[in-house]
C-alpha cells in the first residue's frame, strides 16, 4: 500500500473514531439534558399537587374555625341549644361547604354527633366504623384540643385517604375553656380528584 494511501486510510479511521466519540458525548448530553428537564418537570407538579393539597386543608381549616369557635355550637355542646342540629346539620350545609363527614365530641371524648355525606350522590349514607373508631380513640385529638390547638392535615382509614380539620369548640368572643372537638372531613374520591385534575391540568389518581 502507498504511502499517501495509508495517510488518507489512517486519517478516515481518525475521523471516524471522532465521529463516533462526538456522537457519545452528544448522546449522553442529550441524555442529561432530557433528565433534567423530565426531573424538573416532575418536582414541578408534585410541587402544584402538595401545594393545592395544602391549600385545601388550609381552608377546611378556616371553615372549621367558624364553626368551633361558635356561640351556636359551644351552647350545643353544653346542652343549652338542643335545635342546633336541626337548624344546622341539614344536608345543604355539607353541599355547601363541600364535606364529607363532620363529627363532635364533648372534652371528655364521649361523641356527640357524626355525620357522613355522599356529595356524589348528594345523600346522608351510614357513618364509618372505623373513621368513628378513630376519632373517638385518638387521645391525641382531645389532648391538643384541651391545648386549643387545631390539627390538619391527611389521614387514610380502610384505604380512603381524608383530608381533615380539627378544632377546640370555644365561645366566639374572648378566651373560653373549650367544651369539645369538632372535626371535618373531606374524601380524596374519584370526584375530588377529577376536580383537581381539571383545576390543576394534570391527571391525578390514587395508588394503594
Amino acid at each position: 500500500m502507498k504511502l499517501k494511501q495509508k495517510i488518507l486510510l489512517l486519517i478516515s479511521a481518525s475521523f471516524l473514531i471522532f465521529l463516533i466519540l462526538v456522537g457519545m458525548i452528544v448522546k449522553f448530553a442529550l441524555l442529561n439534558s432530557y433528565n433534567r428537564i423530565e426531573t424538573s418537570f416532575i418536582i414541578n407538579n408534585l410541587n402544584l399537587i402538595h401545594n393545592d393539597i395544602k391549600e385545601s386543608s388550609e381552608n377546611l381549616s378556616r371553615q372549621l374555625g367558624d364553626w368551633s369557635k361558635w356561640d351556636d355550637t359551644y351552647n350545643y355542646v353544653i346542652g343549652e341549644y338542643p335545635e342546633y342540629l336541626e337548624d344546622n346539620m341539614m344536608d345543604g350545609t355539607f353541599t355547601n361547604l363541600k364535606l364529607n363527614f363532620i363529627w363532635m365530641c364533648d372534652i371528655s371524648g364521649n361523641k356527640l354527633y357524626s355525620k357522613f355525606f355522599d356529595l356524589t350522590s348528594n345523600k346522608e349514607i351510614p357513618f364509618s366504623n372505623s373513621i368513628n373508631s378513630y376519632l373517638e380513640n385518638n387521645s391525641f385529638l382531645i389532648k391538643e384540643g384541651i391545648n386549643m390547638r387545631s390539627i390538619n392535615g391527611i389521614v387514610k382509614i380502610d384505604d380512603m385517604p381524608f383530608i381533615f380539620s380539627s378544632h377546640a369548640i370555644t365561645k366566639s368572643i374572648g378566651d373560653s375553656e373549650p367544651v369539645g372537638i369538632m372535626v371535618m372531613g373531606i374524601l380524596i374520591n374519584k370526584q375530588w380528584l377529577t376536580q383537581h385534575s381539571e383545576k390543576l391540568n394534570l391527571p391525578l389518581n390514587i395508588y394503594n
